[in-house]
């Protein structure tokens, strides 16, 4: 039976044949799916493909979310597209890397090192992608000034995060692009002549291109973005998490769909697109720029009351043990109602032995201590009581004996940071439920004096970061049953991609993070292994520490619009 292809008759054929033959079938179906062979493709410096590399040795790259992602290329020595790589030392070498689905990861050439190991020459390639240049552009606070005279003195955003995030980065390009960017450019270097070659060279500007947002339907989370000086990645870091956003940067060729399109906007030239997408699944209530003004006020009011209710009723109503992390407004009270939760994502892993699951990691923290301790200064309305008294007393006694020519501010300072000089906040709850072995204290670092709003806050904070909580993590096999791709130029490949939420059942409980970042290997001995990565293993953020963050926000925006020193 061992060679029989074609069907098989079950009435003339023995139980045992019948079964050898049902695992031989089902045998294929546990060895990794998605055969097909990547293309790797190289440029020149304009864009233009100079060849495509399909005899390499090896090839890894790991998209990743909201960060640099990386890749590797190992080519043998008689590849002719080595000689190409190995320019990267002065000029930039694109690559792009096409999936048999049809998604394209971009970037370029770090590294190209040749290697001889026990008589084997080889090449590797160290790649990184187009989330590069978001390390590599400054945010200057006027971008319209020359660097000479930057006035005001922060760049200030406030807004829904997509239109905040486009406009900063818009800015930055302008301000190299054109009549503008070679004026600018001519300023920066008046006292360097050679350079005036780049005031030239500006008027072709960046070949980068942000796909447009109209403000009016943006429902993006509200947010409020202060900077200055610092790469555009570091100014919305922050904000992409908090948001649930993600933002891209991707090689688009002719022959792309037009991103832009809807604008009237048609591309001719290879440039790389930047876009910024919701996968958060949040539904607003208008389907306005209005719905993250509203989003971000629920979440203030859940905050702020999910606090109150666990402080003065005990009450663990915050969203910090949640399984749903892709919900930029979180799970609070006031959001269930409005119905402002993440919508149920597409894919869903089933637990099991043939779910697709890889590893699943679920684990539980267990909390530090009950009652944090922060401090170390006194509230100086205390130290200067102290000193007032003092100096009193010692007047008195200096009169009574009729002394003179002495200070009676000989004793100040002697008592400072004595009294009200630390501070503390017990979690009493957690410290019955912990039982007699729980541990007690934590110093809370922080530098603020006790018994302020600081020292509150840090006490808050620190009693949120030492809870009991847990965090979890998914990897998954490729196209079992679910493919991995991506979103490019508004065209959709497989059934997820970087950024996408993916749900996954374990034990009847139900989990859901974003896909934040994905393995894909093709060597001589795999065609080709996808691991997927969902969710990060990260706590949540602590909800008083997001308060402070957006108050902070907020008051550095106050501060930029009055031009208040900082």
């Amino acid at each position: 039976m061992a060679g029989m292809t074609g069907p098989m008759d079950l009435t003339a054929t023995p139980s045992w044949a019948a079964l050898d033959r049902a695992n031989a079938l089902a045998a294929p179906q546990d060895e990794p799916l998605g055969r097909g062979l990547l293309v790797v493709t190289y440029y020149d410096p304009a864009g233009r493909p100079l060849g495509e590399c399909g005899d390499y040795i090896s090839v890894t790259f790991t998209p990743k979310r909201n960060a640099i992602s990386p890749g590797t290329i190992v080519l043998k020595d008689s590849d002719p597209l080595v000689a190409i790589a190995e320019n990267c030392y002065y000029t930039v070498v694109p690559i792009t890397i096409t999936m048999p689905s049809g998604w394209r990861w971009s970037g370029r050439v770090d590294t190209s090192t040749d290697d001889m190991v026990k008589g084997v020459g080889t090449t590797t390639l160290q790649l990184i992608s187009d989330y590069c240049w978001f390390s590599s552009l400054l945010v200057f606070p006027a971008w319209w000034m020359p660097i000479q005279a930057q006035i005001p003195k922060e760049a200030t955003f406030v807004g829904p995060a997509v239109t905040n995030i486009k406009e900063l980065i818009a800015e930055q390009i302008l301000r190299q692009s054109g009549l503008i960017g070679a004026a600018l450019e001519f300023i920066g270097n008046i006292l360097n002549p050679p350079a005036y070659l780049g005031s030239i060279l500006d008027f072709e500007g960046l070949p980068l291109f942000v796909v447009p947002t109209n403000p009016l339907t943006d429902t993006s989370k509200w947010t409020a973005i202060t900077c200055k000086m610092t790469t555009i990645s570091a100014a919305v870091e922050q904000t992409l998490k908090d948001c649930g956003l993600v933002l891209t940067a991707d090689l688009w060729l002719p022959g792309d769909p037009q991103p832009a399109a809807d604008w009237g906007i048609t591309l001719t030239a290879p440039v790389i697109v930047i876009d910024v997408k919701d996968y958060s699944g949040v539904t607003g209530l208008t389907g306005t720029m209005l719905d993250g003004l509203i989003g971000g006020v629920v979440d203030l009011l859940d905050t702020v009351l999910g606090e109150i209710l666990s402080l003065v009723a005990g009450l663990n109503v915050s969203d910090g043990d949640s399984t749903n992390a892709t919900n930029p407004y979180g799970n609070g009270i006031l959001a269930q109602l409005l119905g402002l939760d993440a919508k149920p994502p597409w894919v869903v892993y089933e637990d099991g032995p043939r779910s697709g699951i890889e590893e699943s990691h679920i684990t539980a923290h267990h909390p530090l201590a009950y009652r944090m301790v922060t401090g170390g200064k006194s509230p100086d309305w205390v130290n200067k009581g102290i000193d007032l008294v003092l100096e009193y007393g010692l007047s008195l006694l200096l009169a009574a004996f009729g002394a003179s020519g002495i200070a009676s501010t000989l004793l100040d300072g002697l008592f400072d940071n004595v009294f009200l000089a630390y501070q503390q906040l017990e979690d009493e709850l957690r410290r019955i439920r912990g039982g007699r072995f729980m541990r007690p204290e934590f110093w809370a670092q922080g530098g603020s004096a006790a018994y302020t709003l600081d020292a509150q806050v840090i006490l808050e904070s620190a009693l949120w970061d030492t809870r009991g909580y847990h965090s979890f993590q998914l990897i998954t096999q490729n196209e079992r049953p679910y493919s991995f791709g991506g979103e490019l130029f508004g065209r959709r490949y497989g059934d997820y991609g970087i950024g996408f939420p993916v749900s996954w059942v374990r034990k009847g409980r139900i989990y859901t993070d974003y896909t934040t970042e994905a393995t894909i290997t093709d060597d001589r001995s795999h065609r080709i292994e996808i691991v997927a990565k969902i969710g990060d293993q990260s706590a949540v953020e602590s909800p008083w520490a997001k308060l402070m963050r957006r108050i902070g926000s907020l008051y550095d925006v106050v501060k930029a619009a009055a031009l208040a020193q900082n």
